[in-house]
């Protein structure tokens, strides 16, 4: 780094504008005491590495560096430069950001010790759209109760859940994104659909779930920390990059952090879709915010914080985030790192309506999804047309993209200064975070596996809704694989599924969709209702459809040849 720093210090003059003056960045040449020393081979700089800047750290490389060869010493000047600055460790080499003249970089970029040279980048993905609205419906209720008005059965989602204990939230705002990640999306369009959200109650506990984004603002009700009781959770910023500055926060910032000017409300809206007590899926998981600006460098550093402070296995990264045209070896590397550590990383497909899978030498190369390695969210519609949902029209496609949600979601809406207001917001950086908090809440159910990016991806994949997404009015190609995200929960219930049948009904009633159990329920093939079909087990034939055992696997080896 040394080096590089004298290769720009002797090619200042590269580095004049076209209005004839130099580059303001050079002023940091005049002020350090380095430039005014006569013997320079006996002093270097120190550079400050932020990401990294500890004891151990700082005693390991001055000890290694305070003597010569010939026993003398040399003086390490610590500097906080922006022309040459440490960005992290990435597998067996450092990056470095360097800020260079066309001459410079001929020069630096040859260097024997120079793997590689690129630019750094801005990413550009962000929400769709964004609206505020003034809903503002806290209802939340966990509702495991011996109601009458109930028409759900908990135990029957425990069985074909294996969740240890159901949650139930009740939910009359729209959009309703969490509604749909419980449930199949091929349901009946002329009857009544509940719009519950059904959730396991370990519900991230223990999981703590990273976001690399605008920041946060925790002020709102979404935000509850369950404080004092046997859930309390994290909710925080863990630091700001910005420039060439890292920030590790303290006190009120860990509260109100921001990498832009304004609310965060991009920050807000991630974390609040993965893990707020209201609109979030894994609602008791930790969240942690690393604010950052837009570009790639910054990204890596937050990246390495993560790398640093996380624990693999038990942690997942969000990151709604992408860029097109801008192939990254570093970025790949450090990506490559994180989930070898064992972390599981969630991304955003992109709102562009392309492949967004191309391979680094296309001109439509799209990060993070063109590396292949982190887990692909595409975007959904909302609504239920009787065949599943549609495709959203600005989600990118492609065989690299692992799954998709919903696109549009309700989130807490800060800019009118009201901590209980929500307003809505579309794009695949919706429907990356509901994603992160299935991840989550899969986690925490089961805490006996350990979880890496791999092993979570079959995961998701396996519980996927198969078949469930119109592309037919799109441009999507064969090789786009068509799963829904589902938390594990996909029966379906009509707000009139209370209604009983059989003998011992009230009038006798008839099953008209589905067969009569033993009990005198009404249970309809999209629910799986398992062997209560059979006549051997009780079904009562005479108030709906039954079989036998027997006839249900001659009808199934039927299908099968």
């Amino acid at each position: 780094m040394n080096e590089i720093y004298n290769v720009i210090e002797k090619n200042k003059d590269t580095y004049i504008l076209s209005n004839g003056k130099q580059d303001e960045k050079l002023e940091e040449l005049k002020s350090i005491p380095l430039s005014k020393r006569s013997d320079k081979s006996k002093a270097k700089f120190l550079f400050k590495n932020e990401v990294r800047s500890n004891q151990k750290i700082f005693e390991k490389y001055s000890s290694k560096f305070s003597k010569r060869s010939d026993n003398s010493t040399i003086e390490y000047i610590p500097i906080d430069s922006a022309l040459v600055n440490y960005i992290c460790p990435i597998s067996n080499f450092y990056a470095i950001s360097v800020y260079l003249s066309e001459k410079t970089a001929k020069i630096v970029c040859g260097m024997d010790y120079v793997l590689f040279c690129e630019k750094d980048k801005t990413y550009s993905e962000k929400s769709k759209f964004k609206r505020s609205t003034s809903i503002n419906d806290n209802n939340n209720n966990n509702n495991n109760n011996n109601n009458s008005s109930i028409y759900y059965d908990i135990n029957a989602i425990k069985k074909e859940t294996k969740w240890s204990d159901v949650s139930v939230q009740q939910i009359s705002y729209s959009p309703n994104h969490l509604s749909l990640i419980s449930q199949s999306p091929f349901a009946n369009p002329n009857k009544q659909l509940d719009t519950n959200f059904y959730y396991p109650s370990s519900a991230g506990k223990g999981i703590d779930i990273y976001f690399i984004d605008m920041g946060l603002i925790n002020k709102h009700e979404d935000y509850d920390t369950y404080k004092g009781t046997s859930d309390e959770r994290v909710i925080t910023c863990d630091a700001i990059i910005t420039g060439n500055s890292v920030h590790f926060t303290t006190d009120e910032e860990k509260n109100n952090c921001s990498s832009v000017d304004g609310i965060p409300y991009h920050g807000i809206m991630v974390t609040s879709v993965a893990g707020g007590s209201l609109y979030g899926v894994a609602k008791k998981a930790n969240l942690h915010m690393i604010a950052a600006d837009n570009t790639s460098i910054n990204i890596l550093k937050g990246f390495d914080i993560i790398l640093q402070k996380a624990i693999p296995h038990k942690t997942v990264i969000s990151l709604s985030l992408g860029n097109i045209g801008n192939y990254s070896t570093a970025e790949k590397f450090k990506l490559t790192d994180l989930i070898n550590k064992g972390f599981i990383v969630v991304v955003s497909a992109g709102n562009d309506n392309i492949n967004c899978c191309e391979d680094k030498s296309s001109s439509n190369f799209y990060t993070f999804t063109g590396y292949r390695k982190a887990i692909a969210v595409g975007a959904t519609g909302t609504k239920f047309n009787g065949y599943g949902l549609n495709i959203a029209y600005y989600s990118n496609y492609g065989d690299c993209v692992d799954i998709y949600a919903p696109g549009t979601v309700t989130y807490p809406d800060l800019e009118s200064g009201s901590f209980t207001g929500t307003g809505f917001s579309s794009g695949t950086s919706c429907s990356t975070p509901l994603v992160a908090g299935v991840v989550a809440s899969i986690m925490s159910e089961y805490p006996e596996i350990q979880f890496d990016n791999d092993k979570m991806k079959k995961t998701l994949i396996e519980m996927s809704i198969k078949n469930a997404i119109d592309f037919k009015d799109s441009d999507i190609t064969n090789d786009t694989p068509n799963r829904f995200i589902n938390n594990g929960k996909q029966s379906i219930y009509y707000l009139d599924q209370n209604v009983q049948c059989g003998k011992n009904s009230k009038d006798g009633n008839i099953c008209s969709d589905g067969c009569c159990t033993k009990e005198g329920k009404c249970i309809s093939f999209e629910n799986h209702p398992g062997d209560q079909c059979f006549i051997e087990n009780g079904c009562q034939s005479e108030f709906g459809y039954c079989t036998t055992k027997e006839k249900s696997i001659e009808e199934c080896e039927k299908e099968l040849k």
